[in-house]
């Protein structure tokens, strides 16, 4: 998906609030579609698996990837091509949505810090999202 962060913004906004989206289709993007038990997103045919997955019911949802956080439900996008990063992330009960756009594609190793100090300890699985083996370590 391309997007300006204002287009992207003003749509998190919006679907945590639940403008433009009806309660039915928002509940059914956050449920637990798929199961996630895989160590890292990365590559994909890797059978290692982790527990900590299950116990935050780390799933693939609709177009997102949600889990059980500290605040509860928790969904997140992040995506990246050769040059660019980015990661949105949105605590549904709190109503908020943090947007990390980047021109380097080493936004990915600062993202977990500035998720920190902007938002708490929001339980996101870094290390499946970003594969250590990979990709840069994030910085934590």
């Amino acid at each position: 998906m391309d997007s300006t962060i204002h287009d992207y913004a003003n749509f998190l906004a919006g679907f945590v609030r639940g403008e433009g989206v009806s309660a039915v289709a928002k509940a059914e993007m956050l449920r637990s579609q798929i199961a996630i038990h895989s160590a890292s997103q990365f590559p994909t045919l890797d059978p290692a698996t982790n527990p900590a997955d299950e116990k935050i019911g780390l799933a693939a949802g609709i177009g997102l990837v949600i889990f059980n956080g500290p605040y509860g439900k928790v969904f997140y996008k992040g995506g990246h091509d050769d040059w660019t990063d980015n990661q949105a992330i949105c605590v549904d009960a709190k109503k908020q949505c943090i947007l990390l756009y980047s021109n380097s594609m080493l936004g990915e190793t600062i993202f977990p810090a500035l998720v920190k100090n902007l938002f708490g300890e929001a339980g996101l699985p870094w290390q499946w999202e970003y594969n250590p083996n990979g990709s840069p370590a994030p910085v934590q």
